[in-house]
């Protein structure tokens, strides 16, 4: 039999680079041109909208490698290289495999079999300049993505409450239902003071959350989905509403100063900038001190959703550590660990603060 392997990295690439994926899908008349009849052709597409960076994740790869293993694959065809893998490792466990089982290997460029020595060298460097490539590409773009962020321009989706503006800010949406949806959100979230009890009151009031998607045919259309966990997670911990939140932190801070003690400043002579210096600012940090410190660890656990846009952090490293061992638990293990000991040496430090700020009358 001959398979076709169809793959594009994102779901964006599906949805636009439509060309790309008739051509893929074309060299099922190339297999026929070779000498496979049409019902032994099978096209394997389930990796639609998957990285090849890694097989893990990538069913259509791993039903490739069982179909090639059981021997009765006889051409495997793809547009380019690259397309079934971009990992040495993948690629190598691939060509291992079709040389032992004499499968062949196409794309747009030739015919390969990999038992012979000239095409196995010429396909070994082929998978290492598509790894090296991927490698390249992610680094111009983690490099541009910190320009951007140094000059404070980096927007990724906006929040449920908020839409992009064709110059690219984000703006409060303009309907009214949203806005009172959001509105009730935070005041239920003040009120409940916690995920769970905000959670459990929209389920019990049928109260349902305004999404736009990101992606797919309805992207940007307004949608009304149950409330679920992550998702308000990912509203509430958002940073223009955690700014807003920080800010509503300082604001009661500084409204809950007692009167007496700016009377006692000015009392004793202090000038304006004296009074904000030695009075205010002490007595707001001391207010404000409790909740900025669990916004503080919330902000150090948040650091893992960076992984999500390839930054480096600890998650990031963990995911990457796991893909090339496979050492699952021991790798998330230590990772876990290492969360708990720098969170609990922050929130050690912060109750010391705390504790020496509240003996200070």
């Amino acid at each position: 039999m001959a398979i076709v392997y169809v793959r594009q990295s994102t779901q964006h690439q599906v949805l636009e680079h439509r060309e790309s994926t008739a051509r893929q899908y074309a060299l099922a008349d190339r297999a026929i041109a070779l000498g496979w009849v049409a019902m032994a052709v099978e096209v394997i597409d389930e990796d639609q909208g998957r990285s090849g960076s890694s097989a893990e994740g990538r069913s259509g790869f791993q039903r490739l490698l069982a179909a090639v293993s059981s021997d009765r694959v006889g051409i495997i065809l793809g547009l380019e290289m690259s397309r079934l893998a971009r990992s040495c490792k993948d690629w190598h466990a691939l060509l291992e495999l079709c040389a032992i089982y004499r499968t062949l290997l196409a794309d747009a460029d030739g015919l390969y079999d990999p038992s012979q020595y000239n095409d196995r060298l010429l396909l070994g460097l082929k998978g290492t300049m598509s790894e090296a490539e991927l490698h390249i590409l992610k680094s111009r773009l983690q490099q541009g993505m910190w320009n951007k962020a140094e000059r404070g321009e980096v927007l990724n989706h906006p929040p449920i409450g908020y839409v992009r503006t064709p110059a690219g800010d984000f703006v409060i949406d303009p309907d009214e239902q949203v806005q009172s949806v959001v509105r009730i959100v935070f005041d239920q979230f003040t009120r409940r003071g916690s995920v769970n009890g905000l959670l459990r009151w929209l389920a019990h009031h049928d109260v349902k959350l305004p999404v736009r998607p990101h992606f797919g045919m309805n992207r940007g259309e307004l949608e009304w989905r149950r409330a679920n966990r992550v998702t308000l997670l990912g509203m509430l911990r958002h940073p223009i509403y955690a700014g807003a939140y920080l800010a509503e932190v300082f604001r009661a801070g500084l409204s809950s100063i007692p009167g007496q003690y700016l009377e006692a400043a000015k009392a004793i002579g202090l000038r304006p900038w004296q009074r904000q210096r030695y009075v205010v600012l002490p007595v707001m940090f001391r207010i404000c001190l409790p909740a900025l410190s669990n916004n503080f660890i919330s902000l150090f656990k948040d650091t893992s959703l960076a992984a999500a846009i390839a930054v480096p952090e600890l998650t990031f490293e963990a995911r990457k550590i796991n893909v090339e061992t496979f050492r699952v638990i021991e790798t998330w293990l230590v990772a876990s660990l290492l969360y708990l000991a720098v969170c609990y040496a922050i929130a050690f430090l912060l109750r010391q603060i705390e504790r020496r700020y509240a003996s200070i009358r």
